[in-house]
């Protein structure tokens, strides 16, 4: 076990709750999941948008938008679309879990 000290950190408990299960689920523990996303977001990950339609008459969804939310919004109004965002993060050594 590695000396490291103790964090405390705030989470609302449905929340750690949640995380704990699939982390357990996939084999894993909060712990790890945890200093995993610290590390992408300290290797400078990043937000990338999906926008969908609100008529999937009028266009299909456009993926992989970076930016700032506030020009990305600009160019896909809420009056027509639907933003989703998800982390996207660099690359890294790959090994077991």
């Amino acid at each position: 076990m590695s000396v490291t000290p103790r964090r405390t950190v705030r989470v609302p408990g449905h929340e750690w709750d949640a995380g704990h299960s699939k982390a357990q689920d996939e084999g894993d523990n909060l712990t790890n999941v945890i200093r995993r996303l610290l590390r992408g977001y300290l290797s400078g990950s990043s937000i990338e948008y999906l926008a969908t339609p609100n008529n999937p008459s009028i266009s299909k969804p456009v993926s992989g938008i970076t930016g700032r939310y506030e020009d990305v919004r600009k160019l896909y109004p809420a009056k027509h679309w639907r933003l989703e965002e998800r982390d996207v993060s660099g690359y890294r050594p790959a090994g077991r879990r």
